[in-house]
């Protein structure tokens, strides 16, 4: 059914073997079989999802009595129960690759915020020492400001000059 989507197929037999298979390939979705060991899966799901960052989905046994209890230990972003129908698999590639994209634009965004809080901290220090030497909190603001635009730097590494960072 995936070759039937447009998908190549590479398959390995325990979490060892596909940890293996995504350092020497590139893939662009994982599907974790629920007849893995518990242990392997929640060792080696993570590690797929990590360094690839690529989504994944459970292949679960409809006599599974819990895949709500598997998803939450994995990073994985869907599930398809056997038996499997083309119909549901096409809906659950298509649902883990949308979840996955905004994941990773949650991801950036997170990270872009946390830089940007870490230049305002580093700024608010920088301005915290011209304030000590005399100067007020908006002239030692514009100081930093001028000096970036004048040097063509940004006003974090004119902050981190001033910190002596």
């Amino acid at each position: 059914m995936l070759e039937q989507l447009g998908h190549t197929i590479t398959t390995a037999a325990d979490g060892r073997e596909a940890m293996n298979v995504a350092r020497q390939r590139t893939c662009d979705l994982a599907i974790l079989a629920s007849e893995l060991p518990f242990a392997d899966r929640l060792r080696h799901g993570p590690e797929l999802a990590r360094p690839h960052r690529i989504p994944s989905l459970l292949l679960v046994k409809s006599s599974t009595s819990d895949p709500v209890a598997d998803l939450s230990a994995l990073p994985v972003y869907g599930c398809v129960s056997h038996p499997v129908r083309l119909p549901a698999l096409q809906a659950a590639l298509s649902v883990a690759a949308e979840r996955f994209s905004e994941t990773q634009a949650l991801s950036l965004r997170v990270s872009e915020l946390e830089e940007a809080l870490e230049t305002r901290k580093l700024i608010d220090r920088a301005k915290g020492k011209l304030m000590r030497m005399g100067m007020s909190e908006q002239k030692a603001f514009l100081s930093i400001q001028a000096r970036a635009r004048r040097t063509q730097t940004s006003m974090r590494r004119v902050a981190r000059a001033i910190l002596g960072d």
